[in-house]
């Protein structure tokens, strides 16, 4: 479902948050890569801790 999002949104940025292993990044750059949209970015966040102080 992420490849084909991506192919036909064709975004230039797309954040992801919670990315586990990696797959849905491999889908989402595998539909970038595919599309040619070499310019595009992808900003993966992974657990993020908020601490009190």
């Amino acid at each position: 479902m992420l490849y084909r999002l991506t192919r036909w949104q064709r975004p230039m940025v797309i954040v992801e948050s919670g990315g586990y292993l990696g797959m849905s990044s491999a889908f989402i750059l595998k539909a970038l890569a595919d599309e040619d949209l070499t310019q595009a970015k992808l900003y993966s966040l992974e657990g993020i801790a908020i601490t009190e102080g």
